[in-house]
């Protein structure tokens, strides 16, 4: 069986936010992108577009299906985008275990477990933590979990926002690879932002730099692999 065709993920946006910031974005990834750029530039902001947590007020957004298009009036709502989505304040649900918050996302999972979720417990080293509570983990532990989450739900894009800034070195370099290898492997496109030049070169494809919230494919520094 030959491998899916590879989603591309297609922006040409314009977003501002009072009288304070604006930002543009133009272009089509597919594979694993990297976002770099300093701190207030716009990264965080143009996941949330994407994900459909904030709303442009100009452009397209679409992979497979589009998914905001202001001349044509549409904006699918977040919760049926289909977006994976590793926020950096993780958002788990206090009152579930672990595996009951993995639960929860694979029943989501309208793409047939793109992660397994076997697969994704033993990449993120899991087990140990499947019966615990939320509150009583450490912050790298639930931004395993959460990462874990997001991966169940079979989504369609993955949005990363320093998904595993509080783990090991060792490990979120092991990770990211095996969440990049997946994702190409399945045609899932991925946004990944991230501070860590580690974190970069071990999985992304391109690294495109957002400067004064302006993000255009022509800008990318380079094919890291």
């Amino acid at each position: 069986m030959t491998d899916p065709q590879p989603t591309q993920l297609e922006l040409d946006i314009e977003f501002r936010f009072a009288d304070s910031f604006s930002l543009r974005a133009n272009v089509a990834a597919s594979g694993v992108t990297g976002i770099q750029g300093p701190s207030g530039c716009g990264k965080s902001t143009l996941l949330n577009l994407i994900a459909g947590l904030l709303v442009p007020q100009r452009g397209r957004i679409a992979t497979q299906r589009v998914l905001f298009d202001s001349s044509s009036q549409i904006n699918v709502a977040p919760e049926r985008r289909n977006i994976g989505y590793a926020f950096q304040n993780m958002r788990l649900f206090p009152h579930l275990t672990v595996s009951q918050n993995l639960d929860f996302a694979a029943k989501r999972d309208r793409r047939q477990r793109v992660f397994e979720r076997i697969e994704v417990i033993r990449r993120l080293q899991l087990e140990p933590l499947l019966t615990r509570s939320i509150d009583k983990l450490s912050g790298g532990q639930k931004q395993r979990i959460a990462l874990a989450r997001v991966l169940c739900s079979g989504p369609e894009v993955l949005l990363l926002d320093e998904p595993l800034s509080a783990i090991q070195a060792d490990l979120a370099v092991e990770i990211l690879r095996y969440v990049s290898v997946v994702a190409r492997k399945a045609g899932v496109p991925v946004l990944l932002v991230t501070h860590s030049q580690d974190h970069m070169s071990s999985c992304a494809d391109y690294v495109l730099t957002m400067e004064n919230g302006t993000l255009d494919s022509f800008s990318a520094s380079g094919h890291t692999r």
